[in-house]
This record gives C-alpha cells, structure tokens and sequence, in this order.
C-alpha cells in the first residue's frame, strides 16, 4: 500500500513520453490518459513536453496537440460520469483537500522545499560536477538553521546537510544543461517548481517523474567517467535498501492502529438526499 499510485502512474508516464518524442501519437495519447487518471502530479511533465517541442521550434500537428490533451479529456470525462452516478464531483473533494491552511503557510512550504531539496540531493549521490559553494555560498546560508534540527545524532544533521548541499548544486547544474540538453533539463527544472508549488509535505515520492531524465542526464555527463557511475550505483543501492527496510518497520505501525470508520471515510460518495433538498 505504500507504494500507492506512484509506479503505475510513473510507467504510464514514461512509456507515453517515448511515444510522443516517437511521434506515435495514438498509444502516446492512450498512455499519457492512463497517466493522468492514475496520478495528477503526471499531468504537468506532459505539458512540458509539448512546450519543449513548440521551444525547439518544431511545428507540433493537431495530432500532437490531441495526445497531449488526452489526459484532460479523460479526466474532464471522469468528472462528468461521477457526477451523473453520483451527483457530486470528486474535484469538488480535490478542492476541499486544497484549502487546508498548509497551503497557504509559508513556513510549512519552505519546510517542504527544503525537504524536497534534500530528496533531491539524495537521488544523485556522488555529484556530476564541481562543488560551487565558494561562488554560491550565500544560497547556503539559509539553509543552516533548517538542517540543523534539534533532537538528532550529529551525523544524521551532517547526512542532511551534505543533501540538501547536494540538491543546490544539482539546481544550479541543471540551469547549465539547458542550453545542452534542453527537453530534458526543463523537463527536471519545470516539474521540480511544480512540485515546490503545490504541495507542503515533501515527500520524496513526488520526484519520482524526474528521476528518469536526471538519470539520463547524469549518465551523458560523466559516460567517461565510469568510476562516478559505479559508485553512484553503490551508494544508491546502500541508501535504498536502508530506506526500502525503513519504509517496512514504518509499515508495521498501521497493524497496531486500530481499524478506521469506513462509512464516515466514504460518505462524501453516497449520493445526496433529494427529498431532504
């Protein structure tokens, strides 16, 4: 149950972008759909592909143009069938979701930018380029009072600083591949800021849509140097094996909890009592 939506939504995603860069419009259409009604935080990679074809310049058919839209149809066509059944719309439960007073908190958003910062870092361990932290050393200081929390060993607070000075640096590269390779370093800046905006609990499986590409892009920088690519793998299988058992001990807290109300978890769907309206 942890993994939730995240791997269908992320396998959708990714086989319904090569598609579109394949310029097979239909089954790149049909996957980018499933994409989208499996997980929203997939719809703004989408329109980031088609904004890197209309910056390259390159004339996108009406085809293109539908693929693209495909997910916003079947979402829009959703909406519309649960209103029929059920005579409410679940956007309206969406809505609801949205005006939780983190939303609107600056405090709990920079928390989760940082966070998210840090996740970040984590995803490129062993750092494709030279550290810049003489020529941006002012960016870092905000981030002291944050990684310093109270209440952890030592070398957990070092382990978070070392991460979020990770995810700094990996913005700052990213900024420099544009020009290089700019579908790909949009496709990470682009969906990163989305994420920064719209939610405030940095979990680090909303990144999941830019692994790909930023893995891609680590790879083009350092294919000659075979020596950083065997210990990113290295490093990365040590921190996801800790992280996957983690993940596992957290899971066996929900067994002692004790079982939820279902019908009140659900009741926003039963339909609405029209002899009471």
């Amino acid at each position: 149950n942890s993994v939730e939506t995240d791997t269908p939504a992320l396998a959708f995603l990714l086989a319904g972008a090569a598609f579109f860069l394949a310029r097979r419009w239909i089954p790149a259409g049909i996957l980018f759909a499933l994409a989208g009604c499996t997980a929203l935080q997939t719809l703004p990679v989408i329109v980031i592909l088609l904004a890197g074809g209309l910056l390259r310049r390159e004339k996108m058919s009406r085809a293109a143009i539908l693929a693209a839209g495909a997910p916003f149809v079947a979402l829009a066509a959703w909406q519309l069938s649960q209103w029929i059944l059920i005579g409410r719309l679940p956007a309206a439960k969406l809505a609801g979701y949205m005006m939780f007073p983190a939303y609107f908190n600056v405090e709990a958003k920079l928390g989760s930018a940082l966070v998210l910062l840090g996740h970040l870092g984590a995803t490129v361990v062993v750092a494709p380029f030279r550290l810049t932290w003489r020529k941006y050393f002012y960016l870092w200081l905000p981030l002291v009072p944050w990684a310093w929390p109270s209440g952890y060993p030592y070398w957990q607070r070092t382990l978070l600083v070392a991460f979020l000075v990770l995810g700094l640096e990996t913005v700052i590269w990213l900024a420099g591949q544009i020009k290089e390779q700019p579908l790909l370093a949009l496709w990470c800046l682009g969906y990163f800021v989305f994420v920064l905006a719209a939610f405030f609990a940095g979990s680090a499986r909303y990144l999941m849509p830019l692994a790909v590409p930023l893995a891609i892009l680590f790879v083009r920088q350092n294919q000659y140097r075979r020596w950083r690519l065997w210990a990113t793998l290295a490093i990365g299988a040590v921190l996801g094996l800790n992280l996957a058992f983690a993940d596992y001990e957290l899971a066996r807290v929900y067994a002692e909890l004790p079982q939820p109300n279902r019908e009140a978890n659900f009741a926003w769907m039963a339909p609405p009592n029209r002899e009471a309206n």
